[in-house]
């Protein structure tokens, strides 16, 4: 029985010393920042929303960025996936692009693996706004 309570206490302390690391450093990350996340791949800054917006509204979001921000390219969202797949921060979101023409918008739908369109007038469509702008 005095065996069964050494190894115990053991098991014991070492969990608490690894759980004790692991807690500090999670105090130690950054707080997520509430406008959005932002990485880097494929030779651009991304910043992507917090939350699902229509075509409209991801254009009014991206303006008040400022500092170069504008929204991706079909091209700039197909290297993205190439490059990153569903493991981006975008993860199976759509994401909308430029748009098609005066009355619609390109998107790129990384469940479906593919660029689509949609009207901005579409009410049903919400995507996650996405910005991108050049790594300095």
């Amino acid at each position: 029985m005095k065996n069964f309570w050494g190894l115990f206490l053991s098991v014991f302390l070492i969990v608490s010393l690894f759980s004790g690391s692991a807690f500090a450093a999670d105090a130690a990350q950054p707080p997520a920042d509430p406008t959005g996340t932002v990485f880097k791949a494929c030779g651009l800054e991304w910043k992507v929303g917090a939350t699902d917006l229509d075509w409209n509204q991801t254009q009014e979001w991206i303006k008040s960025l400022g500092d170069n921000w504008r929204a991706p390219t079909k091209v700039d969202l197909i290297k993205l996936y190439a490059e990153m797949g569903q493991k981006s921060p975008i993860g199976m979101d759509f994401i909308w692009a430029e748009a098609r023409d005066a009355h619609s918008a390109w998107y790129f739908s990384f469940y479906f693996q593919d660029i689509r369109w949609s009207y901005f007038d579409d009410r049903s469509k919400y995507g996650r706004a996405a910005a991108v702008r050049t790594v300095e």
